[in-house]
């Protein structure tokens, strides 16, 4: 016995998303299709530098902020240097990484998964102060609204 049932959405009515199954000979018919706000919507960008630099890697909409789904960095061992990820919207600052380099190059994988929102109109920055390699890859989401960060660090 079979029965016919169709999800939609309930505001808009409209179907929600399925594709047919591939799976064994009778196939199973459709599967309805999950996807996670990041895997829907996040974008990336990466930037390599070689000397003492502020790089913007992800900019907000105005109003709204960045959440970081994915952040990958590596750099070279440098004897006193920094290297840091940043959240700053150019008055208040909050720093997500600065691994060690004076003693060891750093090779980080971090998957927040989105679990890392910034404050309103906060961008996120790689910050060298040396001349040495080093390369940071994130993946984000643009948000239409944000926290002033006051209400953002009061929650945290």
């Amino acid at each position: 016995m079979t029965v016919d049932v169709r999800l939609t959405d309930h505001e808009t009515n409209r179907p929600l998303h399925t594709v047919m199954s591939n799976v064994g000979e009778d196939h199973h018919g459709p599967i309805l299709v999950i996807e996670t706000a990041a895997r829907a919507h996040a974008v990336w960008n990466s930037a390599t530098v070689t000397s003492a630099s502020t790089t913007i890697l992800a900019q907000p909409i105005s109003g709204g902020s960045l959440i970081i789904t994915d952040i990958v960095l590596s750099a070279k061992k440098k004897a006193a240097s920094t290297v840091k990820v940043q959240f700053t919207d150019g008055g208040d600052t909050k720093v997500l990484i600065a691994p060690d380099i004076i003693n060891n190059p750093a090779n980080l994988s971090w998957s927040p998964q989105g679990l890392i929102r910034g404050w309103k109109d906060a961008r996120l920055e790689l910050v060298t102060d040396a001349t040495f390699d080093a390369t940071l890859t994130v993946a984000y989401i643009k948000v239409l609204n944000a926290d002033t960060f006051a209400v953002w660090s009061a929650a945290q």
